[in-house]
């Protein structure tokens, strides 16, 4: 099994298709497909389904997916060992999943540091909720994930490198604006935005209500959103309120674009972790990122 039949083979599968990988390579269409077809005829297996200008990865191509890239991170991390320098021809390549606010909070200064320590990095950066995140590196799809919800999957492991607060936040011209706290009894009375269920925000409220003995639906939620952004612009337009992260909210609250209440008896921390696979390789990227994240995250 040839290395170049590992990349190309990666680089197909990322990409979906052969004409994307060969553009990504450098190499023509004919070539990638030469390559894999040679590789399936090594293994005797079938790794792709092709139709049209698109493929797909079999059952055994996504096994075969995770093998190649522990081969070729372990190779990348040889060779930067022995080459002191750690300058290679083909650059390193990263891809991070990451909730919102780790993503719009962190993530920029944190990638700015990396680029500094590894010059030649390819960053690639997907950003959704903090259930997706972690199914990115449980796939193989990303090589670490910043969320706000502790991974459950054993085949994972998790470094918690944070905290943060959910705020109860209202319009200014809300009753509750000038007020410092309410009862929980009376969050019942109010319209909710809230974000999706694959969300770390969310999941951190849930809990939160369920340790004092109220659940979401006893709550009225007139609106879903899968933005923090979205859910800022509602509550200043007085459309509900909403729990949302103190980092997301710390300015427009300065500049009394919305208030925050206190609700007396509940608490509702949590923290932020960067996961990765258990099993994976740590290439020399990798635990740079890792290493800035905790340093980042703990200073900011």
């Amino acid at each position: 099994m040839e290395t170049r039949h590992l990349r190309t083979f990666v680089a197909a599968a990322e990409a979906s298709g052969f004409t994307e990988a060969a553009k990504q390579l450098g190499v023509t269409q004919a070539a990638v497909s030469q390559q894999m077809a040679a590789l399936e005829k090594q293994l005797g297996v079938r790794l792709f389904e092709r139709a049209h200008r698109a493929v797909q990865l079999t059952d055994d191509g996504r096994r075969l997916l995770e093998h190649a890239r522990r081969i070729l991170e372990l190779i990348e991390a040889a060779v930067r060992e022995l080459s002191g320098s750690g300058d290679t021809q083909q650059a390193t390549r990263l891809h991070i999943a990451s909730s919102t606010i780790p993503a719009e909070y962190f993530l920029p200064s944190l990638l700015h540091e990396l680029r500094i320590r590894v010059p030649n990095i390819q960053t690639r950066v997907s950003i959704s909720d903090s259930c997706e995140a972690t199914s990115a590196v449980e796939s193989g799809d990303a090589d670490a994930a910043l969320v706000g919800e502790l991974p459950l999957d054993d085949r994972l492991t998790s470094q918690c490198i944070g905290h943060d607060e959910l705020l109860l936040v209202v319009a200014p011209s809300h009753r509750w604006a000038g007020r410092s706290s309410v009862a929980l009894k009376q969050l019942r009375g109010e319209s909710f935005i809230v974000r999706e269920s694959g969300s770390g925000t969310r999941r951190c409220l849930e809990r939160s209500l369920a340790d004092v003995g109220i659940s979401l639906d006893e709550l009225t939620v007139e609106l879903e959103v899968n933005s923090n952004e979205a859910i800022r612009a509602a509550v200043q337009q007085g459309n509900g309120v909403a729990f949302l992260s103190e980092r997301a909210v710390s300015v427009d609250c300065s500049e009394k674009r919305l208030a925050t209440v206190q609700v007396r008896g509940l608490k509702t921390s949590r923290s932020f972790y960067v996961v990765t696979r258990k099993q994976a390789v740590t290439a020399p990227a990798l635990r740079e990122f890792l290493d800035l994240a905790s340093r980042i995250f703990k200073n900011a």
